[in-house]
Parts: structure tokens; C-alpha cells; sequence
């Protein structure tokens, strides 16, 4: 019996371990659409300021894929874009562009938050990690 107590508990232990397997390294670079907005759903800038003008200008857009918009956390979609340089994506939401709008209407935005809140969303940290 205590032989079987063993298997029982190693069988518990492999079965805990496959299903945390999902939470993490592999799920934090998910692969389809609805893991990539379950992901962006969940980030927050770190710093809080910076995560109240996310809240309340960025994030709409950037957990939707109807708004066209790189989902926060999608490391591919930003990448494309960061070939352009960080400077270019800065003056893009700044000035606007395509369907962004200016300052992704974020009024008291600096060049300085949107630079942040562009890394964030690009995953390159800088204005914290994901809080919840």
C-alpha cells in the first residue's frame, strides 16, 4: 500500500506540474488571437501614473484587434513596427496615424509618457512589468 501511495503521489505531482506548465515561459509568448487579447488583457504598467493614462488612452485599443491596433504585449506585431526605429513610432502617436489618433487621446500625454507607454505595450518594459 505504501508503494501505491507513492505512485499516487508522483502521479498528483506530474499532473500539477502539466497543468502549471501553462502559466509559464510558454504562455507568456502566446500564439493565437484569443491568447494574445487573454494576454493583453492582463498587463498593466508598473508605474502608476503611467498605468492610469494606459487605463484610460491605450488600452481600448490595444486589446481589441478590431482597433488594427498591436495588442499590448505582442511582441511580433511591435516588432515589425520597432524596425522603423522608436523615435518614428513616438512621433506616429503623437501626430497620429492611420486609425490612431493623436496622442491616442491621451491630452496630457508628454513625448516622454508615450515613449514609455510604447515600450510597455512593445514589451520592453521600461514603465513596469505586467502586475496582475
Amino acid at each position: 500500500m505504501r508503494i501505491k501511495g507513492r505512485y499516487a503521489l508522483l502521479a498528483v505531482g506530474v499532473g500539477t506540474f502539466l497543468a502549471l506548465s501553462g502559466c509559464g515561459p510558454a504562455s507568456a509568448h502566446p500564439e493565437t488571437v484569443a491568447q494574445k487579447v487573454a494576454w493583453a488583457e492582463t498587463l498593466v504598467p508598473g508605474d502608476a501614473r503611467l498605468a492610469e493614462m494606459y487605463g484610460r488612452s491605450c488600452r481600448g485599443c490595444h486589446i481589441t484587434p478590431d482597433a488594427k491596433a498591436p495588442l499590448a504585449g505582442d511582441k511580433t506585431a511591435w516588432d515589425l513596427r520597432f524596425e522603423q526605429g522608436l523615435d518614428v513610432l513616438v512621433a506616429h502617436a503623437r501626430d497620429g496615424f492611420k486609425n490612431m489618433p493623436p496622442r491616442g487621446q491621451c491630452l496630457d500625454c508628454t513625448d516622454d509618457d508615450l515613449k514609455h507607454l510604447t515600450l510597455f505595450m512593445a514589451g520592453r518594459g521600461d514603465a513596469g512589468e505586467k502586475t496582475q
